[in-house]
Order: C-alpha cells, then structure tokens, then sequence
C-alpha cells in the first residue's frame, strides 16, 4: 500500500515501476509525472534520475538527457539495498551522454564518454554472465568494436597512441576477450577469423619486446 508505505527508496521504486508501465503504454506525460514523484522521493538515489534520462533518450530530448545523467553522476555512492538498478551504476550513463552529446553536435565530448562506457564496460565484464552474448548477438556492436580495433592500426607503427585512444583499444581488446572464452559464443567467433584483426597488436607487443632486449 502506497500510502502506508514509509521506506523512501521503496516509495521511490514503485512510483519508477508506475512510470515504467506508463512508458510501455506510450502515456509519456503520465511517465515523467511519476518520475518526478520518484526523485521528489528519493534525490539521493541515481535509479529515478537514470530512468528519467532513459525516458527522454526515447522521446529525443538530448539536452535533457545530459541534464538528468549529470545529476546522477553527483551521487557516488550506492546504498547498496536490492532498490538499486544495476544500469544506474554500469556503462549505461555513459552511454547516454555520449548520444545527448553526439546529435547536439559535441564530438568531443560524445568520444570521450564513449570511452568511459567502454573502460565501464570492460572492467565489470566478469560480472555480467551474459555481456558476450549481448556483444556478439546485438545488431552492429561486433562491427563497431572491429572499426575502433581498425582505426587504431595507423597509430601502432611508428607507436603515436595517447592515453585515450590506448585506453579505448584496450577495452575493446577486454570485450573481445570476453566474447572468445564464452562457451557459445568461442566458436563463431574464431569462425568469423576475428583474431586476425588482432595481430597487429600482438606482433607489435613482440616488437616491442625484442627492442627491450636488444
């Protein structure tokens, strides 16, 4: 029962799940008004501010999804309670801004949250039992980790990589790993000959390690 209701971070949840059921029926105005409630309810929860911000990415408010994935950002620590949407604590902010940037025509700042997605990403891959299937299933993301490996390729010889671009190839690399030590998804991955678009770091890496020695 709503009103008897007293915890805020459950207050909070059930007015985002009203939300959720209102978005499914295309009643927008109806899922931003519990929204609202929702962060009324609990600001210092990111999980309102988050579906507020996956809210306006489906009605194409960029500005305003920069603005509520900012908010977000402002809260850095998790309460920890079952409450908590593991997307308001993954790549999926990240991922948000860099859209809000991109079609406003921020560039730079679209890449660089690109690049904090993907570092995101990779170092909670462990984590994510699935993340391979998700990666190799999903429509263009194997194409679009491939192009990143493949525009990183003039940089390696002579090596002229910066930090960022080095982080970016490193946690596409991490992704790739992920997809190749996953049981079903190993074999169309070698099947596909991804790992040929690998060598050229690899032969780099035994370069490198032949110029230490000499």
């Amino acid at each position: 029962n709503m009103k008897n209701a007293t915890w805020k971070d459950e207050r909070c949840a059930s007015m985002r799940f009203i939300s959720r059921c209102y978005k499914n029926l295309k009643r927008y105005d109806e899922a931003k008004m519990w929204l609202d409630k929702a962060i009324d309810e609990a600001p210092y929860l990111r999980d309102p501010y988050v579906e507020m911000a996956l809210l306006q990415y489906r009605l194409e408010n960029w500005d305003l999804i920069e603005k509520y994935c900012l908010e977000a950002l402002k809260i850095e620590k998790s309460t920890k309670s079952y409450i908590n949407e593991p997307f308001s604590w993954d790549h999926t902010i990240y991922d948000l801004l860099s859209l809000s940037y991109y079609y406003r025509g921020k560039y730079d700042l679209a890449l660089d949250n690109v690049n904090k997605a993907l570092e995101e990403l990779s170092h909670k891959r462990e984590s994510l039992s699935d993340l391979a299937l998700y990666i190799w299933y999903s429509t263009g993301t194997v194409a679009t980790l491939l192009q990143e490996i493949i525009n990183t390729y003039q940089y390696l010889a002579p090596p002229k990589l910066t930090v960022n671009r080095s982080n970016r190839a490193c946690s596409v690399l991490a992704l790739f790993q992920c997809v190749a030590a996953h049981p079903d998804t190993r074999h169309p991955f070698l099947k596909a000959q991804i790992p040929i678009f690998l060598y050229p770091f690899l032969n780099r890496s035994e370069e490198h390690t032949s110029e230490l020695q000499s």
